[in-house]
């Protein structure tokens, strides 16, 4: 007998269920996937849709019946928990993420978003700069390996453009505009130099203190 595969709920584009089925074949879907702790319950599932991680669902009498996005959302909404992300960074992202960008958050389709290894990389560096406070010195390297980075990439500085943009998400909590038309010509060096000012610009305090 073969065993049954629970992440097929995730490509099945009619699923449709009540928040008891919604808990249930999520919690299947985070188990087979390696995610045993925490499983979501139907409280849970109803505090997500109070923070709109979770889209409403809809009504047929006295009953809420959730759909195939909304088993993405609590999936992919736990997957990123699990990740380390602030609950309210991910309700900024889900209501504008598509059904692909979701499916891709989730553990085991990580190769069909390579942004998501990037951004994991660049949250671990970020939480382990975050405790040491660095002296001015380091500080000031900072900020100028900001500025050296900015000029090898040609970033127009004190003046408007007006370019065709591609958003590209690093993170749920980070965007990235790149000129459309450049885009087809990055090369290997400056896609690293590109993650180096990003980087730099997260730990850079003069940005952190603007942002607040």
């Amino acid at each position: 007998m073969r065993p049954i595969d629970h992440t097929s709920h995730l490509d099945d584009e009619s699923w449709e269920g009540n928040v008891d089925k919604l808990a249930a074949d999520a919690s299947d879907v985070l188990t087979a996937r390696g995610f045993a702790d925490d499983l979501p319950n139907e409280r849970l599932v109803r505090d997500y849709t109070q923070r709109g991680i979770v889209s409403r669902p809809q009504r047929q009498g006295k009953e809420a019946i959730y759909g195939r996005r909304h088993l993405l959302e609590v999936v992919a909404a736990r997957v990123l928990v699990k990740d380390g992300w602030p609950l309210a960074k991910i309700a900024e992202h889900f209501p504008s993420a598509p059904d692909q960008e979701l499916l891709a958050l989730i553990s085991g389709k990580a190769k069909e978003n390579r942004a998501l290894s990037v951004a994991r990389r660049l949250m671990s560096e970020s939480a382990l700069a975050m405790p040491t406070r660095r002296p001015p010195t380091k500080v000031s390297n900072v900020q100028a390996e900001l500025r050296a980075s900015l000029r090898k990439l040609g970033m127009p500085l004190n003046r408007p453009a007006v370019e065709q943009l591609t958003l590209i998400a690093i993170a749920p909590w980070c965007q990235v505009l790149v000129e459309s038309s450049r885009l087809q010509r990055v090369t290997e060096d400056e896609a690293e130099e590109v993650g180096r000012a990003v980087t730099a610009s997260l730990l850079d305090p003069t940005i952190r203190k603007g942002g607040k």
